[in-house]
């Protein structure tokens, strides 16, 4: 049996296309499913660092509550994605991590021993990508050599 796939997901950086995509090639090459979801810290401490915010406490509560927020639609992610690979007889294992997307991915992929993982991009201005980096570039050049990365 070959490594199997990874599928890298996060609270702005998934889409059908990218779990169909991962669905089809674990069903080409009779394999598993192995599915991250990334509630994203950065993306949380972002937002909840945003705005008029009165004292850290309540900043603090702001990113809990978000974060919480993220978990829970990472698990209706991940449930679904199961469901899908459940359906098509493709065995699916899941894994949800709060930390950052990158680190993270190439943490579970080297753990696990995978030949591909497959990811998208999450949907922002080139010159945002350009001033503050892409967590994809980063997972690319952490992993070469390692395994394939599929940008869907």
């Amino acid at each position: 049996m070959a490594k199997p796939v990874l599928l890298a997901l996060s609270s702005f950086r998934w889409t059908d296309k990218e779990i169909e995509h991962a669905l089809k090639l674990c069903e080409q090459n009779e394999t598993r499913l192995i599915t991250i979801f990334i509630v994203d810290v950065n993306t949380a401490r972002y937002f909840a660092g945003t705005g008029v915010v009165a004292g850290s406490s309540l900043r603090d509560k702001m990113e809990e509550g978000l974060l919480d927020e993220h978990q829970k639609q990472a698990r209706e992610v991940l449930d679904r994605v199961e469901q899908m690979a459940g359906e098509r007889g493709i065995e699916c294992r899941t894994f949800m991590k709060t930390g950052r997307f990158a680190e993270e991915v190439r943490l579970v992929a080297c753990e696990v021993g995978v030949d591909v993982i497959i990811v998208t991009r999450a949907q922002r201005p080139e010159w945002m990508r350009r001033l503050f980096g892409s967590p994809i570039d980063r997972l690319c050049c952490e992993t070469k050599g390692v395994c394939d990365i599929d940008i869907v």
